[in-house]
């Protein structure tokens, strides 16, 4: 706000999470990033080519 004398008082380094909080996210993403994009790639193998345009799905 312009002309008004208000600073902003909280930093990234304020708001950021704790070092062990952002290890612990860190450790769960690894393995399951991985997992997740394998498990998308073997959904779209199984399903694709079952549809067709006969099929109104969203109308």
């Amino acid at each position: 706000m312009a002309g008004t004398g208000y600073t902003a008082s909280l930093t990234v380094t304020d708001a950021a999470a704790s070092t062990a909080t952002l290890r612990l996210l860190a450790w769960l993403t690894v393995p399951l990033v991985p997992a997740l994009l394998g498990f998308q790639a073997m959904s779209w193998w199984i399903f694709q080519g079952r549809t067709d345009g006969r099929a109104l799905v969203y109308g």
